[in-house]
């Protein structure tokens, strides 16, 4: 069978027409968007810490008496001075105390309000139950008054050193008198020097001669403190200062 010339060009003409034509480009799609977060994956923001609120302290503007219970009849148990801080525990029905960590760790006392500034957030402060107050006056001794010394010095004029060698007016003895008001309730006298007990003493006594040795160009600085006591306890402490000096005696 033969082909027909025509159709043999028509094909040749097609297959032409085709290898010519331009070439369609594949079309890039768009990215998809990203998903939007569920609520369970935003992130919870950190909250704030808390404050923490402040332990309230008591603070006074003079030297006034802290109670073992609401008010003198129950003795003083420590002195708040000027100044000091006072941990608070809690204050009465009344609003007249407030109780406190005593400052002498004797345990807590009772201070009258009218002379204390509250340091903190004092609406928090418990009221003391009425069957924590206490129902007995604890009869401590008052604090020991008027507490005073004098001095005087006596030179030393032999001695000798560590080796035996003759020294001559090197040394003097130094006598301190002290002395003060004798109190009541009271069943002796702790005397102190230097926080370290130097002596106990009776009950009605109100002196003491103390005496140490003090070298050339030598000075001393000297606390002396005193308390009375008795069989509940101790009174708030006194305090009084000498200065020791090896040229007082010239």
């Amino acid at each position: 069978m033969k082909t027909h010339p025509m159709i043999i060009s028509l094909f040749v003409f097609v297959l032409l027409v085709s290898a010519c034509a331009p070439q369609a480009e594949t079309a890039t799609l768009p990215p998809e968007p990203s998903p939007i977060p569920t609520p369970t994956e935003i992130s919870t923001p950190t909250p704030m810490p808390t404050a923490t609120p402040l332990q309230p302290v008591l603070m006074v503007g003079g030297d006034i008496p802290c109670y073992a219970g609401p008010g003198p009849d129950y003795g003083t148990l420590a002195m708040l001075s000027i100044g000091m801080k006072a941990e608070v525990l809690s204050k009465d029905s009344t609003g007249a105390y407030w109780i406190v960590q005593s400052p002498l760790g004797n345990g807590s006392c009772w201070t009258e309000s009218r002379y204390a500034t509250i340091i903190g957030q004092a609406e928090g402060v418990p009221v003391l139950a009425a069957n924590a107050v206490p129902t007995k006056a604890i009869n401590l001794p008052d604090t020991p008054r008027r507490f005073t010394a004098t001095t005087t010095c006596v030179a030393i004029r032999d001695s000798r050193d560590s080796r035996g060698v003759r020294r001559v007016g090197d040394k003097q003895n130094f006598f301190v008198y002290l002395s003060w008001s004798n109190i009541k309730e009271e069943s002796g006298y702790r005397l102190y020097r230097d926080n370290i007990l130097l002596v106990e003493l009776e009950m009605d006594t109100s002196q003491y001669t103390d005496n140490f040795i003090i070298e050339k160009n030598k000075a001393m600085y000297v606390v002396y403190t005193l308390e009375a006591f008795n069989d509940n306890g101790a009174s708030p402490t006194i305090q009084t200062t000498v200065t020791a000096s090896f040229q007082l005696c010239k």
